[in-house]
């Protein structure tokens, strides 16, 4: 089968090497292509790991493989022609390592393929959201503000940064109708499945985190960050409706999720992807002492 998108005029061939049993998993892997805006401009084309595409001989499908923009193998080559298959493809060659092949595990290679075919810009419009109703423990909200807008501001080309203060659902619903947002960020208080945004007389207004990304997916950011103890709990059935969605797992200080978000604006800032941005918050809990009381996940 060879996919074909007639609406696009410039499209880059991506070669999928999978075996029969991976039918099913190739097919989780080209809609997860597809149901980004960037897969539209892409040609999938399939090939059995037996070394045939489409009836021809695998000298042809090697063929094929060299004159690929990247090349995808489902299953790790197993045998001497598989092997040569990929050294045919060279550095545009990626294997699916994982043994469990679920769909958040082929929704996040998809996205890999997608980064490396079509580079995404840099972060740019940022919406954060504070909320801490009154009947919760305060949290230093405005510090980490200050340490987001302080990195921000000493970058050569700084992030587009809007603020919510007490933060309610309207609140959001309303931003969202006002322009499109590269990233939103929610610091606050969770719970596990639930963050807590705040009503308009400060009491709280409990939203389900799943709920909450299927919502905000409608509006097509890049990146979502919750900055709330427990938010990356119950998420994983709702990972493939957005790029990138980073979560505290368990509990954390007020300490070590500023410096997180510090370090992690910090690298935005300086035109990193989320990737590397993450890593290098992450990395840095250690150097302050917060590697045990703060635990980021970036979940896909």
């Amino acid at each position: 089968m060879t996919t074909q998108l007639s609406c696009t005029k410039q499209l880059s061939h991506l070669v999928v090497l999978h075996g029969p049993e991976d039918q099913d998993h190739f097919t989780t892997f080209a809609h997860a292509l597809y149901g980004q805006p960037r897969g539209a401009r892409l040609r999938i084309i399939p090939v059995c790991q037996r070394g045939r595409l489409l009836g021809l001989q695998s000298t042809i499908v090697e063929l094929v493989l060299r004159h690929a923009d990247a090349v995808v193998f489902l299953s790790k080559p197993r045998n001497h022609e598989q092997l040569r298959l990929a050294h045919a493809a060279g550095e545009r060659a990626v294997v699916f390592q994982a043994s469990d092949k679920r769909a958040p595990g082929l929704v996040q290679l998809a996205s890999r393929i997608l980064d490396r075919l079509f580079p995404p810009r840099p972060i740019q419009d940022v919406l954060c959201m504070f909320a801490c109703p009154t009947e919760h423990e305060q949290l230093a909200l405005h510090r980490e503000w200050r340490m987001i807008e302080d990195v921000n501001n000493r970058a050569s080309k700084p992030l587009a940064i809007k603020t919510r203060w007490a933060a309610s659902v309207h609140d959001l619903q309303d931003a969202v109708l006002d322009q499109s947002w590269d990233l939103v960020h929610f610091s606050g208080h969770g719970e596990p499945g639930s963050v807590y945004f705040e009503t308009a007389d400060g009491n709280s207004q409990s939203v389900a985190t799943p709920t909450l990304v299927k919502w905000l997916a409608d509006h097509q950011p890049r990146c979502l960050v919750f900055n709330a103890c427990h938010s990356a709990e119950m998420l994983t059935p709702v990972l493939d409706r957005v790029p990138h969605v980073i979560a505290m797992q368990g509990t954390t200080t007020d300490d070590a999720a500023i410096e997180f978000s510090r370090a992690f604006y910090a690298a935005l800032a300086r035109g990193r992807s989320v990737e590397q941005a993450f890593g290098h918050a992450f990395g840095g809990l250690g150097l302050h002492g917060h590697s045990e009381h703060c635990r980021p996940r970036l979940l896909n």
